[in-house]
C-alpha cells in the first residue's frame, strides 16, 4: 500500500515509481514525484492559491456571511463546491492530524431524508448541495487521548466548517451550518461506518433571501485584558513608550484650540460689525 509512503523518502518513492507502467513512468518523469504518483495524492504539496477563485476580501466575507434558509432552484458549478472543500482542507487542525471527511450529498431524495433527520428542517432540502462533516474521532484519540476525541476533533471540524462558509460567501453562495440532527439517521442515510461521528451539516446554494445584519455585542462587552475582570487597559509605566502618543495628543489639542480661537475671533468681529451698523 502506498498510503503509508512518505513523500520526503526518495528511495521509497523511487521504488514505487519503478513499479508503475511505462506510460505512467513517462508521466512521472515530467513532474516531481509529489505530483505524479496518484496513489500518494493524500499528501500533495501543491500551491494552494490555485484552488481559490473568489474575489471577495476575507473581511468582507466574514461580515457578509449569513445563515441562509431559502435557496433558488439553481445548481451550483461543481468548481465552486470543490473550492469550498479546499477551503475546509486548509483549516488549522491539531497536530496536523486531519481526521475529517466531507460527504457531498446531491441526490434530491437523500437531501429530503437529511432534512427530515435534522429535526424536520424541511428548508434544507431546497439547497442543491449538502456537506456532511464527519470525524474519524479515534484517529485523534490515538494521538491526544480523550481530549483529542472530545475537544480537538470538535475544534478541527468547526474550523473547517467556518472556512467552507466563508469560501461560499466569497463565491456568492448562501450557506447554513446545521447542528441539530439525529446522528444515527444521518449515518444510515449516508451509509457511514459506525466508527465515525457526524459533527455538522452545511447547506450550499444560491440565496433566495437577504437576511439583515443581526445584532452583535460590542467589542467593549466581549473584550477583557489579562483576566475575566480586566475591563480597562492601563497605561504603560514608562513614559518613553507613551511619548509619541502624548506628542500626538498635544499637537491635536493645539490645532483644536487654534481652530476654536479663530472661529471665536471671527464671530466677535461679526458681532462688533453688526453693532456698528
Amino acid at each position: 500500500m502506498l498510503h503509508g509512503a512518505r513523500l520526503d523518502s526518495a528511495p521509497r518513492v523511487q521504488h514505487w515509481a519503478r513499479r508503475l507502467t511505462c506510460s505512467a513512468r513517462r508521466a512521472a518523469m515530467a513532474k516531481p514525484f509529489t505530483n505524479s504518483i496518484p496513489h500518494v495524492a493524500i499528501f500533495i504539496n501543491d500551491h494552494p492559491y490555485k484552488y481559490f477563485v473568489g474575489s471577495m476580501d476575507a473581511f468582507q466575507a466574514i461580515v457578509k456571511r449569513r445563515t441562509i434558509r431559502k435557496y433558488k432552484q439553481k445548481d451550483i458549478p461543481w468548481d465552486n463546491v470543490v473550492t469550498c472543500l479546499h477551503a475546509g482542507r486548509f483549516a488549522p487542525v491539531a497536530g496536523n492530524v486531519f481526521n475529517m471527511r466531507f460527504i457531498i450529498v446531491k441526490a434530491e431524495a437523500q437531501r429530503k431524508a437529511i432534512a427530515e433527520a435534522c429535526m424536520e428542517q424541511y428548508w434544507m432540502q431546497d439547497a442543491p448541495i449538502h456537506i456532511v462533516v464527519v470525524s474519524e474521532t479515534l484517529k485523534m484519540e490515538r494521538y491526544y487521548g480523550q481530549k483529542g476525541a472530545r475537544v480537538y476533533t470538535l475544534h478541527n471540524c468547526a474550523a473547517a466548517a467556518e472556512n467552507i462558509l466563508l469560501a461560499a460567501t466569497a463565491l456568492g453562495l448562501g450557506s447554513a451550518w446545521v447542528g441539530a440532527f439525529d446522528e444515527e439517521k444521518i449515518k444510515d442515510i449516508c451509509n457511514l461506518p459506525g466508527m465515525v461521528d457526524v459533527q455538522m451539516i452545511i447547506t450550499l446554494g444560491y440565496a433566495d433571501e437577504h437576511p439583515p445584519v443581526p445584532l452583535k455585542r460590542s467589542i467593549e462587552d466581549i473584550c477583557n485584558f489579562g483576566g475575566w475582570h480586566g475591563r480597562v487597559e492601563y497605561p504603560k509605566t514608562g513614559i518613553n513608550m507613551w511619548s509619541p502618543y502624548v506628542a500626538r495628543i498635544v499637537d491635536e489639542t493645539k490645532k483644536a484650540v487654534k481652530k476654536g480661537a479663530k472661529k471665536a475671533h471671527q464671530k466677535a468681529r461679526e458681532m462688533v460689525k453688526g453693532k456698528g451698523s
